[in-house]
């Protein structure tokens, strides 16, 4: 729960299924999405993909602070 994860293409394209959203992306492209739903990942093109992906977990912010 409250899992979530930022792409970000660097190069080719990529389709990404998220719950009932979906969205493809180009270089440049940046998505923020929850994935603690079921997602998938696509290649569409021919040409390899490349992108970042950092995961944010709950607990890396709550509680941290006194006031949360």
């Amino acid at each position: 729960p409250d899992t979530f994860e930022h792409l970000v293409v660097v190069r080719g394209s990529l389709v990404i299924r998220a719950g009932d959203a979906m969205d493809t992306l180009g270089p440049g492209d940046v998505i923020f999405f929850r994935a603690d739903v079921p997602h998938v990942y696509e290649n569409p093109g021919a040409t390899e993909a490349l992108l970042h992906l950092t995961m944010t977990y709950a607990g890396d912010w709550v509680g941290e602070h006194p006031t949360d």
